[in-house]
Parts: C-alpha cells; sequence; structure tokens
C-alpha cells in the first residue's frame, strides 16, 4: 500500500470533520445520522492505516544499483522532457541522472548561466577527461564557468547544432532548460530551436532530455513543449516521476 502525502491526509481529515458537524447538525432521522458517522470514522481508520503501515515511494538516490537501472535506464532510451517548479531541486536529481548515465554513454550538458558553475563543480573530472562536454548558454559579456566549458550565446545558439552533430550516437544530450531560452528568445523562436535540435538528435541517435520550468509557461505553452517529445516526466519534492 502507497502511503499518501501529508498534506492530501489532511485535506481528508477535514472534509471528514466538516462532514461529521453538517451530519449531527442537519441530519433528523438519528439512525441516518449514526450510519454516516460510522462511516466517516472508518474512512478514518483507513488514512490512519495509511499512514502507520503505507510504503513511502522510494526515493531514486536509495534505489538498489538493479533497480536504478530500471528507473533511469528509460531517460536513455527516448526523448524526454522533464517539469519541475522552482522547489523541486531539479539540480540535484538532473546531476543524479548524469551520474548514472556517464557511466554508460558520452553526455553533453548544455545549461544557462549561472547554473553552469555548479555543475563544472560537480563534475569537474568528467568534463576534464571529455566524458561529460559542458556548453554554457550565456548573455554577451558573461565569463564562462570555467576551463573545459564551451560558452555560445543565448542570443545565437547555431553552434551548438555544430556540436550536436559531433556528438558520439548513444550520447545523453541534457539541456537545462529550455525556460531560459524562452525567456531570452520567445516562446515561437525557442519552438523552432527545439524542433531543430530534435530533428538533429534523431538523426544523429542522440537523445534529449530537456527541463521546462512548469510555473514559468502557460498550459498551451507546456502542452506544446510536451507534443514535441516522445516521453514526459516530473521533477517534484527530489524525485523524477515518469508520466508518459
Amino acid at each position: 500500500m502507497k502511503k499518501l502525502p501529508e498534506i492530501t491526509v489532511q485535506f481528508f481529515i477535514l472534509v471528514i470533520f466538516a462532514l461529521m458537524v453538517f451530519n449531527f447538525a442537519l441530519v433528523a432521522d438519528r439512525s441516518t445520522s449514526l450510519k454516516v458517522s460510522i462511516a466517516l470514522v472508518l474512512f478514518l481508520a483507513v488514512l490512519v492505516v495509511n499512514q502507520l503501515f503505507g510504503e513511502i515511494e522510494p526515493s531514486p538516490r536509495r534505489l538498489s544499483p538493479e533497480a536504478k537501472e530500471l528507473y533511469y535506464s528509460e531517460f536513455l532510451s527516448k526523448n524526454f522532457l522533464v517539469r519541475y517548479d522552482p522547489e523541486a531541486l531539479k539540480e540535484e536529481v538532473t546531476a543524479d541522472v548524469i551520474d548514472y548515465a556517464k557511466a554508460r554513454v558520452p553526455v553533453l550538458l548544455v545549461v544557462a548561466a549561472p547554473k553552469s558553475g555548479a555543475y563544472l563543480q560537480r563534475f569537474a573530472d568528467d568534463v576534464a577527461s571529455g566524458r561529460v562536454q559542458l556548453v554554457e548558454m550565456s548573455v554577451k559579456g558573461e565569463e564562462a564557468a570555467g576551463e573545459g566549458v564551451t560558452k555560445v550565446p543565448v542570443e545565437d545558439l547555431a553552434p551548438i547544432e555544430g556540436i550536436l552533430s559531433a556528438r558520439a550516437e548513444g550520447s545523453l544530450v541534457v539541456l537545462d532548460s529550455i525556460s531560459d531560452i524562452i525567456r531570452n528568445r520567445g516562446f515561437e523562436e525557442s519552438v523552432r530551436i527545439l524542433e531543430g535540435w530534435l530533428e538533429l538528435c534523431g538523426g544523429r541517435g542522440l537523445v534529449l532530455m530537456a527541463l521546462l520550468n512548469q510555473d514559468a509557461h502557460k498550459k498551451m505553452e507546456i502542452k506544446a513543449m510536451e507534443d514535441l517529445f516522445q516521453g514526459i516526466a516530473r521533477i517534484q519534492q527530489g524525485r523524477l516521476r515518469v508520466l508518459k
């Protein structure tokens, strides 16, 4: 039995107590009132049992190597759009995916400044060895995050097409994030850029995992982005969940 989130349980408890008050105050038939009360108490008992004995869905960081293989391997098999919100710990989760992938395939990480510095710090040895290639999307005048980082101005992302074309087949391409491109280039132009990258990845046998801040876009924009990808996932409370 999967353990329900605390906020969900709290909501149900409030509803139960509200219904109990309504039941005692407005239901005239005592027999009916008693039956309703018993049903509500039983439902409350189910919630208590769920919280005491339900199993929390494991975080990928706690999985065994075998389970982690099953959990992450899907992200190396098809293009994924990964939605997140600002509280989702998405950098940590994205880094976990890269940790898994770099032991199996080459990784290209395309990230907006200033986030590139944190990624470089974590993957400095891999960047130095070439196992992870780090490309920084930056505005004019900004310096690259460090040695080994390829700087590309966000105003002109055309060089990334050449970088994609040079990647080995099977490489994982991580884009953090689409939202940074949209903020600088606008939605329609960003869609065209992403469509070109996806076409290049398909032709070269690359897999693209692109992140999108779902709080920064309209529903129609999110839907338009989702339609471009084979898989949809979401980072929520430090966990990566596959939705499609």
